[in-house]
């Protein structure tokens, strides 16, 4: 379910976004704090990631394990 997907990934970028604010707040990187991974939040990147992420494993279950005999080949 794409919906599930998208607000899985949203949980996990505003996280994110809490952690890093937290961290630049302590060290008085205010602006960088507000603007950090800003972009995460646009269609362009939030579809496709949330689609890379948190997409069935099954779906890519064969294509993993491809990968997975390459590297050791």
């Amino acid at each position: 379910m794409k919906i599930k997907q998208y607000y899985d990934y949203l949980k996990y970028i505003l996280e994110h976004k809490k952690n890093v604010f937290k961290t630049c707040w302590k060290r008085k990187l205010y602006l960088h704090a507000i603007l950090h991974d800003l972009s995460k939040f646009s269609p362009k990147e939030f579809i496709p990631y949330a689609n890379y992420f948190y997409i069935s494993k099954e779906k890519y279950k064969d294509e993993a394990e491809w990968v997975l005999v390459e590297k050791y080949e």
